[in-house]
């Protein structure tokens, strides 16, 4: 990764991709952090695998999990990454992931990322509010559904990369 993690999406017009994909349903595959959680509210996917080349992201989705599962409103949601909650996630991070070496990666990039995310969060927030676009930071509906899919354990965090030959064919099996 060259000493880069992309942390958030760099994409600012993810709301063109919102009449293409709404109510689409199935299996969404998804590279990157928040652009995905975005995708499956507006699409309403069964399944969501995300997946990225760097594997501090997909750590990073753990802690998307946990955010998910604690939260039960998307005001509440992105208010969790603020400077005010981090000792709270940092706890609740070492009780779901108790095994050192993972717990340790977690930990880094929950710390890394958090106030990268935060800022994401709210500033996707405005921009899609602003152009009155559903979504779910906003939507009660859209969030239901994308925190329903974590607690159905169909959410799939897991390292590929699209340019080698076995990602999709092991996401396939």
């Amino acid at each position: 990764t060259r000493n880069s993690h992309y942390w958030v999406s760099n994409e600012n017009r993810l709301e063109l991709f919102e009449p293409h994909i709404r109510d689409r349903g199935g299996v969404l595959i998804g590279v990157g952090t928040d652009q995905n959680y975005l995708f499956a509210g507006w699409a309403k996917s069964d399944v969501l695998i995300l997946m990225d080349f760097d594997q501090a992201i997909s750590e990073l989705h753990h802690v998307y999990g946990i955010f998910f599962a604690d939260h039960a409103t998307p005001a509440a949601f992105v208010e969790g990454w603020s400077d005010a909650h981090v000792a709270e996630v940092q706890a609740k991070i070492a009780a779901k992931f108790p095994e050192p070496g993972l717990q340790k990666r977690i930990q880094r990039a929950y710390k890394t990322a958090r106030g990268t995310v935060f800022a994401r969060l709210k500033k996707v927030q405005r921009h899609l509010k602003k152009l009155n676009v559903a979504n779910f930071l906003e939507n009660q509906d859209q969030y239901d559904h994308v925190r329903d899919l974590w607690a159905k354990r169909r959410v799939v965090a897991l390292r590929g990369d699209l340019t080698a030959n076995g990602t999709m064919l092991a996401i396939g099996k």
